[in-house]
């Protein structure tokens, strides 16, 4: 069996949801949150910095899985979905800052992409919303 005739053609000329500015921005929000939890202490490997990192991984799994969705009622799920995790990350962050493991200005750059993301999530919901359903 040849592998050429089962692999997928990731072909530069079709725009993927690799190519979104949400998705990449959410890319760099989880490699932000990569070097956050680098900071965070070694006993917090297997709670906060876990809950972390998964928080930030689902954001942008869930922004391909709208973005290769047909279905507009799917598309919003896995928009609010994102969501969802992007303010669960947003707090645990904030749970990290107050009990001293991150420096304030040590989340300058996660705060202001994880803004960014909510409102272009927010901008894709409304819109996914005010259309007619599939």
């Amino acid at each position: 069996m040849s592998y050429d005739s089962v692999t997928p053609d990731f072909s530069p000329d079709e725009p993927t949801y690799r190519d979104s500015f949400l998705y990449r921005q959410s890319m760099e929000l989880a490699e932000e949150c990569l070097r956050l939890v680098q900071q965070l202490p070694i006993e917090e490997r297997f709670n906060m910095v876990d809950q972390i990192l998964q928080a930030s991984v689902a954001v942008p799994s869930n922004i391909a899985g709208a973005h290769e969705s047909d279905a507009r009622k799917r598309k919003l799920r896995y928009f609010d979905v994102a969501r969802g995790k992007l303010k669960r990350l947003e707090s645990l962050l904030v749970v990290a800052r107050e009990v001293g493991f991150l420096r304030k200005d040590a989340l300058g750059r996660a705060q202001l992409l994880a803004n960014e993301i909510d409102g272009l999530l927010l901008t894709q919901i409304n819109q996914l919303r005010t259309r007619g359903w599939d």
